[in-house]
């Protein structure tokens, strides 16, 4: 696989608009939410609510070069929001991003390593018979947000908000891990123009390192490659145990992205 811009501009793009699909999503569960989206140098500048995941820049200066004055409506936006400014800086991104973002004084808070996988190539076999995968549905859409209320830490009410916003988004397929009748584990998937890309998963404290994240991982990879997808993609911290398990299913690591944030001024 060729790392080259083409490729990156391809799935930074599609970070880009599945963060923007949760504001349409959180909308059409509530129209009174303040979730909004805006486009900036091609990428999204995303606010959901305060707490919540995706409170940021994605895919600025990617697609397009950009301008620090693309840096500054970034930052009027989240202020405007009551929110601390925050880029998702792919390393491929326009250099007057990050040079204006040190001007502007924002830090570094966090990296994130991004995987890919060719389906023709990836071997998507069944890693742990043990563990069977089920499509959420209307029938097991509440088991299944239930369950990631009680395995987050965070805030209950913002967990269960932000799984159904994430469930109702177009190209969503959302699963059940389950080992004889108890569920284990959840984890999720978008597909769109060619790509799967592997969001959140979930386990069960108890059932962590019995193979179940594998399982997972060659459920979504099947699923991925019989609706047609050429690519999987994922993301992972550096050196964490997802990441080992996401490069033993077969991801290669193809960049890290810096997160920059900027206090806000109060």
């Amino acid at each position: 696989m060729l790392v080259d811009r083409a490729l990156v501009r391809r799935i930074e793009g599609m970070f880009a608009r599945d963060a923007a699909e949760y504001v349409h999503a959180l909308r059409a569960i509530d129209p009174e939410s303040a979730a909004a989206v805006a486009e900036c140098a091609g990428g999204r500048l995303v606010y959901l609510e305060p707490g919540m995941f995706v409170n940021r820049a994605f895919g600025v200066g990617v697609d397009r070069p950009a301008a620090a004055t693309d840096v500054d409506m970034i930052v009027e936006f989240f202020t405007a929001r009551d929110c601390a400014p925050e880029i998702e800086l792919c390393p491929y991104a326009h250099d007057s991003v990050r040079a204006r973002a040190t001007e502007l004084g924002f830090g570094v808070a966090w990296f994130r390593n991004v995987y890919a996988v060719g389906l023709a190539d990836v071997d998507v076999r069944r890693l742990e018979p043990l563990v069977e995968c089920i499509p959420v549905d209307a029938a097991n859409v509440d088991a299944w947000e239930s369950f990631w209320v009680e395995n987050s830490v965070e805030d209950a009410n913002l967990v269960r908000r932000f799984a159904r916003a994430r469930h109702r988004k177009p190209g969503e397929h959302d699963s059940i891990a389950t080992i004889g009748s108890e569920v284990v584990a959840v984890c999720s998937m978008t597909i769109s123009a060619g790509l799967a890309d592997f969001g959140g998963m979930t386990t069960r404290p108890e059932f962590r390192r019995r193979g179940v994240q594998a399982a997972c991982l060659a459920h979504r990879l099947s699923v991925a490659r019989r609706a047609g997808c050429d690519l999987a993609v994922t993301s992972a911290d550096p050196g964490g145990e997802s990441a080992r398990n996401i490069e033993r299913a077969g991801f290669r690591g193809l960049y890290t992205s810096v997160g920059l944030e900027r206090v806000l001024d109060r």
